[in-house]
């Protein structure tokens, strides 16, 4: 039930996304926004955070593209520009308004194989851990200087090259102990 709950919301929020990116009314992009906030739990701090972020960024690009704009025809579509800004932030806006109220899970959903995929994993992330610690005081007891950028350095590329190892020996675990309890995904 909980699974295909979430393939509604996640249809709802499709809907919404492909509705809001296909029109071009300033008045229809307000409403949505009005949607997004009555949908998040956490009003504010998500409208603040759509905010700076797409703002911010889709302005920058709206800035360049005005410039070539008019370097390339001869005037500036100031509209177009407004409008672009406006629906990057309706979009960002609404997915995290969704994804703020009903959570990632809760939106893509999670099927039995995949809820026991992650507690496969975080029963090995222990292992990771250890793995890491166990690293840094043998890089420690061999004389390197971690605060030296060489010795930390060396440090990260056999961690790395240990990490990768014992993540794909952990992968093949994984997928065992799934096909053990009759996953054949």
């Amino acid at each position: 039930m909980e699974y295909k709950k979430s393939k509604i919301f996640l249809t709802i929020l499709g809907i919404l996304l492909i509705f809001g990116a296909s029109i071009s009314n300033i008045k229809i992009l307000a409403i949505l926004t009005i949607i997004a906030f009555l949908i998040s739990k956490e009003k504010i701090s998500v409208f603040r955070f759509s905010f700076f972020a797409v703002f911010v960024f889709s302005f920058l690009l709206a800035f360049t593209n005005t410039i070539f704009t008019y370097y390339i025809n001869g005037y500036i579509d100031i509209n177009h520009q407004v409008i672009f800004v406006w629906r990057s932030f309706v979009l960002t806006y609404m997915t995290l308004a969704f994804v703020n109220r009903y959570g990632i899970i809760g939106i893509f959903g999670v099927t039995p194989e995949i809820k026991l995929f992650i507690i496969l994993f975080l029963a090995k992330k222990e292992l990771f851990m250890r793995s890491l610690q166990e690293s840094y005081e043998a890089a420690k007891s061999r004389g390197m200087d971690t605060k030296n950028l060489g010795d930390t350095l060396k440090l990260i590329a056999s961690l790395s090259v240990t990490l990768f190892q014992k993540a794909l020996q952990l992968s093949k675990e994984n997928g065992y102990a799934l096909k053990s309890r009759g996953y054949h995904g």
